[in-house]
């Protein structure tokens, strides 16, 4: 059996550190997989494709097939980062603002304010990067990228995923969950090692750091029951990391021991 590990790369989701420590880990054996029209219309065929080099172990992918589909002679081991969704907001509106793309997102964050473009976001005929994303690319399917209300069955869908059928940790606990996903994977990858030097880092504060509510004033309510869905989600994700860790013999040793390499990684 050959195993394969797929990280399912959220956008602004710390996904860019990840692949960066894949990359240094598993060198040419990783495939940062970049053609998202490809994943999107014909997963299987993509991934077929990919893995045609007998040598890849690792790929990650912004469109990765939630789950992933069966394949003969094939293991998938799935890894996904979630983040608090309504922190996640200013970051996505960070990022667009300063990239240089001509991307719709990118054109509006540079022509709006915070509020404005988060108006502009919450719109039901605007693409959901900020409303129930992460439920939706853990759904997947037809779900990740239309702006229809989801589904019982599409919610239901994303819990599974976390309970299940992959390895899931949070950004905001971002060094717990290496240490976690280090554990989870070393028995298929014994060379696994997923220290990091953060990477594509955008600080999100607007207005000179002020509260997040204070930053969304009266759309406060409306971005947390745009993502009320995300919000029950990350809550699921916290405390399975929270019991993940009381099992884990000697956890403290070890996360001062993955902080102790990631230190080194950065000078």
């Amino acid at each position: 059996m050959r195993h394969i590990l797929l990280h399912g790369h959220i956008f602004k989701n710390a996904g860019s550190t990840l692949d960066w420590s894949l990359r240094r880990c598993f060198g040419p054996a990783f495939c940062e997989h970049r053609d998202d029209a490809a994943m999107r219309k014909a997963p299987q065929q993509a991934l077929t494709s990919a893995l045609a080099d007998d040598a890849l172990v690792a790929l990650s992918s912004h469109n990765l097939p939630s789950p992933p589909p069966e394949m003969p002679g094939l293991c998938f081991h799935s890894v996904y980062l979630l983040r608090d969704p309504v922190e996640r907001v200013l970051s996505v509106y960070a990022f667009e603002r300063a990239q240089q793309a001509e991307t719709p997102g990118a054109q509006a964050a540079r022509r709006m304010n915070l509020q404005d473009y988060v108006a502009w976001r919450l719109r039901d005929s605007e693409r959901p990067v900020i409303r129930n994303f992460q439920t939706r690319f853990l759904a997947g399917g037809a779900v990740r990228h239309n702006g229809d209300p989801l589904s019982a069955g599409a919610v239901a869908s994303a819990r599974q995923r976390l309970v299940e059928g992959a390895q899931v940790g949070l950004v905001e606990r971002y060094d717990e969950s290496m240490v976690l996903l280090e554990a989870a994977l070393h028995p298929v990858f014994p060379h696994i090692d997923l220290a990091c030097v953060p990477q594509n880092v955008t600080r999100g504060a607007a207005r000179g750091g002020a509260p997040l509510r204070e930053q969304l004033g009266a759309l406060w309510q409306e971005v947390v029951a745009h993502n009320a869905h995300d919000l029950a989600l990350y809550s699921l994700a916290d405390e399975l990391l929270d019991r993940s860790i009381a099992a884990m013999p000697d956890f403290a040793r070890k996360l001062a021991r993955y902080r102790e390499r990631s230190a080194a990684l950065r000078g």
